[in-house]
């Protein structure tokens, strides 16, 4: 998350056995309306648990833990496509039923849009850990041993384990303060 949208997350808390509570990252999301930059990094930002554990424990051994993550990413591809006029055509779109004449009627070309916007999101987070695979294995290695860790600390692991200089030269952006348009 702090690598895809350059917002520090303010908290991630990891599932242990000992543990009953669910792991989560609590994402800043920008504040405002969402363009189809902010939705693709959310993408991104939902398939990463999930690529992080192929790449961690192997594909035999991904977990149900992703699957919150897995439908937030199908939820967005679906309504970037279907409502916010983000595919190939600038319409709305619905599944067939009754009351729904407002709505374009949902196609092959649709679904494989929202499908194609999933795959691209995949691969980007894909690259984004593999260059950081230290960063990565660093985080995972202090939750394993502790099952949270705040903003602060998270930004101070990043800094010191990612591979991307603009961590260390610009550093991160403030929800608030996302968005810059030239006028």
């Amino acid at each position: 998350a702090a690598l895809t949208l350059r917002i520090l997350p303010s908290l991630i808390v990891s599932k242990s056995a000992a543990d009953s509570c669910d792991g989560f990252c609590m994402v800043n999301m920008p504040e405002g309306l969402m363009t189809r930059g902010t939705l693709k990094k959310e993408i991104v930002i939902s398939l990463g648990g999930f690529v992080a554990e192929k790449m961690i424990f192997g594909e035999e051994n991904t977990s149900s833990g992703v699957y919150s993550d897995i439908e937030e990413a199908t939820n967005l591809a679906n309504k970037a496509i279907k409502y916010y006029a983000m595919g190939s055509d600038p319409i709305a779109i619905a599944v067939a039923g009754p009351g729904s004449n407002e709505y374009f009627f949902m196609s092959e070309k649709h679904r494989e849009e929202a499908m194609q916007l999933i795959y691209d999101c995949r691969e980007e987070a894909e690259q984004i850990l593999e260059k950081n695979k230290l960063l990565l294995l660093k985080i995972s290695e202090y939750l394993t041993e502790n099952h949270r860790m705040d903003e602060l600390m998270l930004g101070d692991f990043v800094r010191e384990y990612a591979a991307d200089s603009w961590v260390r030269e610009e550093g991160f952006k403030k929800k608030d303060h996302y968005f810059s348009f030239v006028s």
